[in-house]
């Protein structure tokens, strides 16, 4: 079985250096000024220092607080010949563990042990910070989680009494256009948007497809007229709000002010503050071919996640359903007053 390796104390000052005595189980090295002491401790460890009192400051502190704050994680001694001449209490402070005085070093195992017990009283005060970190960790964790928790019991409160309120106006409402600018407004209130609208794809006498706005709310300040630009109709095959009604799956763009974000005239949208967007693909009823998007943007970088997106979704399904109800009340409506004629 191999042996222990000896515990190691540095011994500063003539005082400590000369009269010290040899211990069991220790190896001493001396120091006989602090540029000496700092010299070993960069470079070779200890489990405890032993500083003579009468040491002159290092600079407007005194050795043992210039010592104790570079190394913090040291046990340190001081060993003072008239302990009675010294103000102890300065050195307790300062960080000492103990003083010694000239009876403690008269007996070599008595002042062994003590040392053992500086040794570890410092590696209790360690594990107890460490302990004492993770609590506090902990308690951030539980502090965020319990943050997040009721954010999203808030979020979830305002969506439902948000879908409500969009549910309800098809009871009230019958023009599709004041239908969609309504539906635009409780998101935009109840949400927290910048701005919210709807459009619907429109062929021309050629078959061209067109992206024509239904419907806004919130902070537009003319941004829509950007889709009536000759260097729109250009983009447009190749642009976000063709994917997303192509394949039918949502996009979202986390922050528009992100290198090379692929969207249509970006610096447009930053001016009015937006800095997400999440675009939504509207289907109308199976056979109708109708086809539109609901566009949310929010004033925060990352505000449309999984979750939001989620539940956006089933809001842009009941747009849909909304608009798809009053489109065929209207064409019924049509139908029964040419019957009339």
């Amino acid at each position: 079985m191999e042996s222990l390796s000896p515990m190691r104390a540095l011994l500063l000052g003539l005082g400590p250096s000369g009269r010290f005595p040899e211990l069991p189980d220790w190896e001493l090295v001396q120091a006989e000024s602090i540029e000496k002491a700092e010299e070993l401790l960069g470079k070779e460890a200890f489990q405890v220092a032993i500083l003579e009192a009468n040491l002159p400051p290092a600079g407007e502190r005194s050795c043992l607080a210039s010592l104790r704050t570079a190394h913090p994680g040291l046990p340190f001694l001081v060993l003072a010949n008239e302990p009675a001449a010294h103000c102890l209490a300065l050195f307790r402070r300062e960080g000492a563990e103990a003083v010694l005085g000239p009876q403690d070093l008269a007996d070599p195992k008595s002042l062994a042990v003590t040392l053992s017990w500086a040794v570890n009283q410092a590696r209790e005060r360690e594990r107890l910070l460490i302990e004492l970190d993770d609590a506090r960790a902990d308690l951030v964790l539980q502090r965020t989680a319990y943050l997040k928790l009721k954010d999203s019991r808030k979020q979830a409160a305002m969506a439902m009494q948000a879908m409500s309120e969009c549910n309800r106006l098809l009871f009230v409402l019958k023009d599709e256009k004041v239908y969609v600018r309504d539906f635009c407004r409780i998101l935009v209130k109840r949400m927290g948007l910048k701005m919210a609208w709807a459009g619907f794809v429109q062929k021309d006498e050629n078959g061209v497809e067109h992206l024509v706005p239904a419907g806004h709310a919130g902070y537009e300040r003319n941004y829509l007229t950007r889709f009536r630009l000759k260097s729109w109709e250009r983009r447009y095959p190749k642009s976000l709000a063709k994917k997303v009604l192509s394949t039918g799956e949502p996009v979202a763009v986390p922050d528009l002010e992100a290198p090379s974000v692929d969207f249509f005239k970006v610096e447009e949208a930053l001016r009015r503050g937006y800095r997400s967007v999440v675009l939504l693909p509207l289907f109308m009823k199976a056979g109708s071919g109708a086809r539109g998007l609901l566009c949310l943007y929010s004033g925060e970088p990352g505000a449309f996640g999984p979750s939001e997106i989620s539940y956006f979704t089933q809001v842009a399904g009941e747009l849909a359903h909304g608009v798809d109800l009053l489109r065929r009340e209207a064409l019924h409506q049509q139908e029964t007053a040419g019957l009339q004629a």
